[in-house]
């Protein structure tokens, strides 16, 4: 094989540039002039033949052999650049068999996300985590409302035997007529008491005129009788509790006569009888019966007419912690002349009191006027009201 360059092309390897450049001119002029000629001779053969006849086409026909290339040099196609659309199209031939797949090209670029598909079945639940650290307490609500009461409970065991008692208290009576001490027995919890305070004093008197004024004095009123106190108290066995009686009250002082022709002076009014009382250990006070209070004096008798007569005393009252029942004494009496006036009694209890227990003093009678003489002497003197009697003393019964 020749060492000299080729170069390939449609017309086949070709000899180095410099020889085809000489050979190749020479022929494409021959072939140039050839092609003219045939077809002028083609030409020519359509005008005179007739239609179809021969392979040529005629006038009215066409040849039908491509004109793509020409028929002997088909390397020579630029020679005929124009292209031949005078031939029918013919029937469509039988698709060929498939050739063998190429190459795998290269991978095309990621295309864009796809829509998200449906969730997955859930999978199997996984171990269970350590346990955290507790939390702090939270602030502790309100209460709620109360629920309802629950079915009773059954009936529990009975409990052990106790011990023996030191007996029911004998039930028993203690008055006091002065002052004294209640000490309640064993198993005494409780006592009922009955106490009337002291009565009030009477009143004096009042002194009578001299002559030859001529009035008499006043009486005195009487004193108040003392109040009732009769109530349950709470009391603790083996404590001591003071029982004071009340003293009856002091009576009022006659008034003085007069004197030189003069008018009497007014009796004194009685005292207040003392309360009667119970005092616990602790000094409390748990009931007191009042006294009756005093009657008024009586006036001093005028130069003609006689003194008033006192007002009679008021009885007393009284008060327990526990309630009671509470009655007051009677007022002592008053009148409307020289006899002088009674002392109040008191209520009575469940038990009968001893005589006079409570009452209020009479008052004290008026003086007399000074006696008259003949011829009138100055110098006779009026007579002295009277004192008033004393009120009586109080008392107490204590019973459980």
């Amino acid at each position: 094989m020749s060492s000299a360059r080729t170069t390939r092309s449609p017309l086949g390897p070709l000899p180095g540039r410099r020889r085809w450049v000489t050979g190749g001119a020479m022929a494409s002029l021959a072939l140039l002039l050839v092609g003219m000629s045939g077809s002028m001779a083609g030409a020519a053969q359509g005008f005179g033949g007739p239609a179809g006849d021969g392979p040529g086409a005629r006038l009215g026909g066409h040849d039908c052999r491509p004109h793509h290339g020409h028929p002997r040099y088909p390397g020579l196609d630029f020679l005929h650049p124009e292209p031949d659309d005078r031939c029918p199209t013919g029937a469509t031939g039988a698709t060929g068999p498939t050739g063998p797949a190429g190459a795998t090209g290269p991978a095309g670029a990621t295309g864009p996300a796809g829509a998200t598909g449906p969730t997955g079945a859930t999978g199997p639940t996984g171990p269970t985590g350590p346990t955290g650290t507790n939390g702090t307490n939270g602030t502790n609500g309100s209460t709620g409302p109360a629920g309802p009461t629950g079915p009773p409970g059954g009936t529990g065991p009975a409990g052990p035997t106790g011990t023996p008692g030191a007996g029911a208290a004998a039930h028993g009576v203690q008055e006091f007529t002065e002052d004294g001490t209640f000490t309640p027995p064993t198993g005494v919890t409780s006592v009922f008491v009955q106490a009337w305070g002291g009565g009030g004093g009477g009143g004096g008197g009042g002194g009578g005129a001299s002559f030859p004024s001529a009035g008499f004095g006043g009486a005195g009123g009487g004193g108040g009788g003392g109040g009732l106190v009769w109530c349950a108290i709470p009391v603790t066995p083996g404590q001591n509790y003071a029982v004071d009686t009340g003293d009856g009250a002091g009576p009022g002082a006659g008034g003085g006569g007069g004197t030189d022709g003069g008018v009497g002076t007014v009796g004194d009014t009685g005292s207040t009888g003392a309360a009667t009382t119970v005092t616990a250990p602790d000094s409390t006070s748990l009931l007191s019966a009042a006294g009756g209070t005093g009657g008024g004096g009586g006036g001093g008798g005028g130069a003609s007419a006689p003194g008033a007569p006192g007002a009679g005393g008021a009885g007393g009252s009284g008060s327990c912690s526990t309630g009671g029942v509470i009655r007051s004494g009677t007022a002592g009496t008053t009148t409307v002349s020289t006899t002088p006036g009674t002392g109040g009694g008191v209520a009575a209890g469940i038990i009968s009191l001893p005589a006079g227990t409570g009452t209020g003093g009479n008052g004290g009678a008026g003086g007399a006027r000074g006696p008259v003489t003949i011829p009138p002497e100055p110098s006779q003197p009026g007579g002295p009201g009277l004192v008033g009697t004393p009120g009586a003393d109080g008392y107490a019964v204590i019973f459980w």
